[in-house]
Order: structure tokens, then C-alpha cells, then sequence
């Protein structure tokens, strides 16, 4: 609602180009108990998040800002990567960071002064020591099981394609930069196997959420049914009262009220059989799970061991398929899960080996002043100072 609203205002008013904002900052460098630091170790974590901000602010699109107020936030919280380790042992995790700047653009209000347009949802946002956020967005969600993953917990999806390169970085998706000095690979292959294995344990607890919602749920038809009474009372008022005034609206208003009663009735009969456990509301899901693991079944012990592929939409007649393809298929991308082994355990843990930054221009016409401005800073921010800051 709120983009809606800030698009609207910029198509009705001329936007400032040249309106001078100021940068907005707050970082929050704290580093939690849970992950046991010593003082210095986070004193200096700190350090480097100031560091980074003064970096990003150096952006020739910031000095002077033109259009637009960029607002940093930068905090520290109590998660880390969580694949190489039991969730809760935040003392053998290497510490993360979450950045994030925002623009808000300036258009003319009613009086011809400069008033803020809104946020729009164009701004960048930056993680440190954060695998996650390597595929992190729908667009590399897995069509129709968003939370595939592995038995450990790390995510399935489409692997990101690189599109090009940002000072010497990797950029992926026009959309994803990923700064290492890190040789290892961030992301690994999922073989046909562990990803159909994967669908069908998505599958099946979805199946057990909703056989257990609709365990618990009344049945619509008979909740209907017990409220019989009172509805007959309701009619039978207004009846009376519509009588004493218009006779022939009122016979009107009860063969109406009357005849959608029936309608209504056997209508929710009729459905009923359905939002039950063992009803044809759940029908679909064990069909699908049923083909997915014939599907496994059928597969040569080559085939489960090679390179997942799937394709980024599946065609309608294909609901019961995986749509597991063979690698380069067209319409097909590969899957790929974080490298549990990307992070040098035997750094210290407040060492920065990972900065990943993703930019929500997608969508927006390149002139549209929130995207333009957030695409010059893509393009002016000084990317290896920025990685001058990892250890």
C-alpha cells in the first residue's frame, strides 16, 4: 500500500532533481552475549560497520545528494550462518551484520515546496558473514515449495546467474553483489536426488499442517446448521417490520431470504465432505506426493547422483511432475544450496569473510528517481575500500 501510494504521488508531481538531502545514520554495533566475543573482538567489529558507512556515504551520488534522503541502519543480532552448527550455539558462529539504506525522494507539494515522495522500496540492503542472504528473494525460490530445504536446513534454490561485474565483484540477477576474498565456493550443487527428496518432505508437512487444521476445524455445513434458529428469527423480524409498511416487498423479501437459505445450505453440504482430513480437499497433495516418489523410484543411481535442474515454471499438466529436467533444458535453472564449509572456522569470528549486498530497483522504469539514484550508487560507491574492510 504504502509503494502504491508513493507512486502515486511522484506520477501526479514533478520530482526534485536537485533538492539537497542530508544522510540520515544509526548503527547499532553491539554484539550479543550469545555469541561470546571478547571486547576487543567486538569493539573492532564495530569499528569496521562505521568504517563501511563512511565508505558508502563517499559515493559521488551522495556529495551533494540530489533527489533524494539516503537512511543507513546497520545492526548486529542474535543468528549467524546456523548450517554448520546446532541452532542456538551462537559461540561457534561467526558473527553477522545487517545494513540497509533507503531512499527517499522528493517531489513538489501543493504549495511548490520539496516534500518527501515516500520510500518506494528502492534502496540496497547489505549483509555481512551472511550465506542466507546469497539467495535470499523470490526470485530464487523453488516454484510452488518456497521452503525447500535439506535435512540440515539449508535452503534449495535457483542458483543466482551472474549478469556482470561491479568494480571487479560478481554481479548477479542485475541485482546481487557478493564481495569475498574467500576462494572457497558460497553455493554448492543439490543433486536430483536430495532435491526430490526434498519436495517430498515440503509436501508432506504441509499435508500433516493441514490435515491436523482441518482435524481441529468445525465442519462449516453442521456450524451452519446449528445457527438455524437464529437466522429464521432474524428473517421473521425484518419480515414483520418490512410487512407493516410495504406487504408485497415484504412476500418479496421472504421468498428471496427463503430461497438463499436453501442455495446456501446446499452448498456448504455439498462442500463439506471436502474440509475433512480424509476429504478431496487433501486429495491433490497426496497425489502429488505419491508421483514424487515414483518419480524416485524410477530413477538410475547416475540420475540421483547428478546436478539438479528444474524448471523456473512448471506448464499446468505437469502439477504431479518435479520438474526436474535434464541439465541446459531450456526454461530450466540449476538449484543449489550455501557451502556449509565456506567460512574459515579457524579465523576469528568477528573477522568480515563475506559482504553480500542485493538493490531493489526490479520493476521500476530506469528514469523513476528512486531506482535511478540507487543505480548511480551501485555504480559510484568505492566497492574496494569496501572490500579493503575484510580481513
Amino acid at each position: 500500500m504504502s509503494f502504491l501510494f508513493a507512486a502515486s504521488v511522484f506520477a501526479q508531481s514533478n520530482p526534485f532533481e536537485n533538492k539537497p538531502g542530508e544522510w540520515g545514520q544509526e548503527i547499532q554495533p553491539d554484539v550479543p552475549a550469545e555469541y561470546v566475543v571478547s571486547a576487543a573482538g567486538a569493539k573492532a567489529f564495530a569499528q569496521r560497520l562505521g568504517a563501511l558507512a563512511d565508505v558508502l556515504r563517499g559515493a559521488s551520488v551522495f556529495n551533494p545528494p540530489l533527489g533524494f534522503q539516503p537512511r543507513f541502519h546497520a545492526r548486529v543480532w542474535a543468528e549467524g550462518d546456523c548450517f554448520a552448527n546446532p541452532p542456538g550455539k551462537c559461540n561457534e558462529r561467526v558473527v553477522p551484520a545487517q545494513l540497509h539504506m533507503l531512499i527517499y525522494y522528493f517531489v513538489e507539494g501543493r504549495n511548490g515546496e520539496a516534500v518527501w515522495g515516500g520510500e518506494a522500496n528502492t534502496g540496497a540492503a547489505i549483509w555481512v558473514n551472511d550465506l542466507r542472504a546469497t539467495l535470499v528473494g523470490t526470485k530464487y525460490e523453488v516454484f510452488g515449495a518456497p521452503g525447500l530445504s535439506l535435512p540440515d536446513g539449508r535452503r534449495i534454490c535457483f542458483r543466482p546467474n551472474k549478469s556482470g561485474e561491479v568494480a571487479g565483484f560478481p554481479f548477479y540477477d542485475d541485482s546481487l553483489l557478493i564481495i569475498t576474498e574467500n576462494p572457497r565456493p558460497y553455493w554448492v550443487p543439490v543433486t536430483r536426488e536430495d532435491c526430490l527428496q526434498a519436495m517430498i518432505r515440503f509436501h508432506e508437512t504441509e499435508l500433516g499442517r493441514n490435515t491436523r487444521r482441518l482435524s481441529e476445524a468445525k465442519d462449516p455445513y453442521q456450524e451452519w446448521l446449528s445457527k438455524a434458529d437464529e437466522r429464521r428469527a432474524a428473517r421473521e423480524k425484518a419480515y414483520q417490520r418490512m410487512k407493516a409498511t410495504d406487504p408485497a416487498k415484504a412476500e418479496q423479501f421472504k421468498r428471496q431470504s427463503e430461497q438463499m437459505e436453501v442455495q446456501m445450505g446446499a452448498g456448504l453440504q455439498r462442500s463439506s465432505g471436502a474440509l475433512t482430513p480424509k476429504g478431496d480437499g487433501l486429495k491433490l497433495s497426496r497425489n502429488i506426493i505419491d508421483a514424487l516418489k515414483s518419480e524416485l523410484e524410477r530413477m538410475t543411481p547416475d540420475q540421483r547422483k547428478s546436478e539438479a535442474w528444474l524448471l523456473v515454471r512448471r506448464p499446468a499438466e505437469e502439477l504431479y511432475a518435479s520438474g526436474l529436467v535434464s541439465a541446459g533444458a531450456a526454461g530450466a535453472r540449476p538449484v543449489a544450496t550455501v557451502n556449509p564449509e565456506f567460512f574459515d572456522r579457524s579465523r576469528p569470528r568477528t573477522d568480515w569473510q563475506l559482504l553480500t549486498s542485493h538493490f531493489s530497483w526490479q520493476g521500476y522504469s530506469k528514469d523513476f528517481i528512486g531506482a535511478k539514484r540507487l543505480r548511480e550508487f551501485c555504480g559510484t560507491a568505492d566497492w574496494k575500500r569496501v572490500a579493503s574492510l575484510m580481513d
